[in-house]
């Protein structure tokens, strides 16, 4: 059954960062996530090398990534499986409702079909947990409504156009209005529906700002609604232009503040607008402020856990995006490798300039050619939930067998929710030669790492680039003919 997904009018776009400060804050946000990968494609709980991987860190990072415009099926390291792989090969683990729902975040960003992802059928999976009401119960056998799961089953079922998907999701959205407390808060776990928990329960920052997401997801724009949790949200901001998990808390933490600033981005506002009264600071400063010199960010200003979450969950601010990520073109990336002294030479991917730093935009496997690696920080436990146009040249077509791995076509059919698949992937891009005006915004193919910036470029890098392609072509011809071992060059 096929599964339609919303376009671009549904979500946001992949937007570039606002400014120079925040593509620096994002390209070392970035680094540091790609680095933490472990070769199974997973990501640690603490995030050291050796360390298992984890089922429910890992959809938050692969978010954070895609959200920096790099599809999940293309994150790797060198050799290594995908993240969105690690996930398909762990599908069958999943149990609670928002476990379901992070992976269906994931799956949204990767454009795949979320009916059969590793067996399981993500879409059922979180659906039959919807109560008449509207609401979304946490665990199977629970009739409880939960606002943490409600809100990311709207998150995360608003891409999907099926209409029984979005009646459930049109349910959601009039649950989690009528949830909102007086003061334009949602609170973390105890609905005012559900007995015992207070007409008026007192609410949370994360959650508050995950709920204006959710309903901007939705495009349900609930002016009232909105207007009165930014109200509760400006009430609760810091001096440091930070937030804390509760009003009143002294110290802010970047879990907190991120959530903050998707829910502006999702707005349509500025988050550097968003200045503490009498200080002058803004959120995305603060954030910066927790960041060390390897791109992770700190939780706290006197604490440290949870460094790979805290960076995940960074990431979409600092690139401008709330939740759903949008779905990210995939790159079919070329050979990569490590050398021994652990520098990763990756492809530069669509929009990234060649051996460039990481770039927000690129869709490359690794992007932004070589990047060295870094150590890693420490994890405690406290936050380990979410809150809760036109081609005008030539295009050179290079055939490769898949690197470090052999074909499974069942397997990567049931990765991309397809019913074949080749195991030869195809890597495209514009000539080397290319015109300077050529346009490639709306090419229906990312370009191969690297030939996109030669092809744009002017002046005597443009030659030297020129020189480079020419001499690389005839070498690959050359290589045809005398081993056939090696890929085959298509014009």
């Amino acid at each position: 059954m096929s599964v339609l997904l919303a376009g671009c009018a549904a979500c946001s776009a992949v937007a570039a960062p606002n400014n120079e400060a925040n593509k620096h804050r994002l390209d070392s946000t970035v680094r540091f996530l790609e680095n933490a990968q472990n070769s199974d494609g997973g990501f640690s709980a603490n995030g050291d090398p050796g360390e298992p991987s984890d089922l429910e860190l890992t959809p938050w990072v692969a978010i954070a990534l895609a959200s920096a415009g790099i599809n999940p099926q293309n994150q790797s390291k060198p050799g290594g499986e995908s993240a969105f792989g690690y996930l398909a090969d762990h599908a069958g683990g999943l149990a609670a409702t928002n476990e379901f729902e992070r992976v269906l975040l994931v799956v949204d960003a990767a454009g795949t079909s979320p009916r059969d992802f590793g067996g399981v059928d993500l879409l059922q999976a979180i659906l039959h947990r919807q109560l008449p009401e509207g609401a979304f119960f946490h665990d199977e056998g629970e009739q409880t409504p939960a606002i943490n799961d409600t809100i990311f089953a709207i998150l995360a079922l608003s891409p999907v156009q099926e209409p029984a998907v979005q009646e459930a999701v049109g349910r959601a959205v009039k649950w989690l209005e009528i949830e909102q407390s007086s003061d334009g808060s949602w609170p973390s776990v105890c609905p005012k529906t559900v007995p015992g928990c207070g007409s008026d329960p007192p609410g949370e920052v994360d959650m508050t700002a995950a709920a204006v997401e959710a309903l901007n997801a939705a495009d349900t724009h609930d002016a009232e609604a909105q207007r009165k949790a930014f109200g509760f949200l400006h009430a609760a901001q810091n001096p440091d232009g930070g937030f804390p998990e509760f009003p009143g808390e002294a110290e802010s933490d970047t879990a907190s503040t991120a959530w903050t600033v998707q829910a502006i981005w999702s707005a349509g506002e500025d988050p550097e607008t968003w200045t503490a009264e009498g200080s002058g600071k803004e959120p995305l400063g603060y954030l910066e402020s927790m960041q060390h010199e390897d791109g992770s960010i700190q939780w706290k200003a006197s604490s440290d856990p949870n460094t790979v979450w805290m960076t995940a969950y960074a990431a979409p601010a600092f690139s401008g995006q709330s939740l759903p990520p949008p779905a990210v073109p995939l790159d079919v990336p070329s050979s990569t490798s490590a050398g021994s002294d652990g520098v990763l030479a990756g492809g530069g991917g669509e929009g990234a300039p060649l051996f460039s730093r990481p770039q927000p935009q690129s869709t490359g496997h690794t992007p932004g050619g070589a990047r060295l690696l870094h150590g890693r920080h420490g994890r405690a436990g406290k936050h380990a939930r979410e809150p809760d146009a036109h081609r005008r040249a030539a295009v050179l077509a290079i055939k490769a067998p898949a690197a470090g791995r052999p074909a499974a076509s069942d397997r990567r059919a049931r990765r991309h929710g397809t019913g074949s698949g080749s195991s030869s992937p195809t890597v495209t891009g514009l000539l080397i030669d290319a015109s300077d005006d050529t346009r490639l915004g709306d090419a229906p193919e990312a370009g191969a790492p690297g030939l996109r910036s030669a092809g744009a470029s002017a002046g005597p890098s443009r030659w030297l680039a020129i020189a480079i392609g020419g001499l690389i072509v005839v070498l690959l011809l050359i290589g045809s003919q005398l081993e056939r071992r090696r890929p085959q060059v298509i014009l």
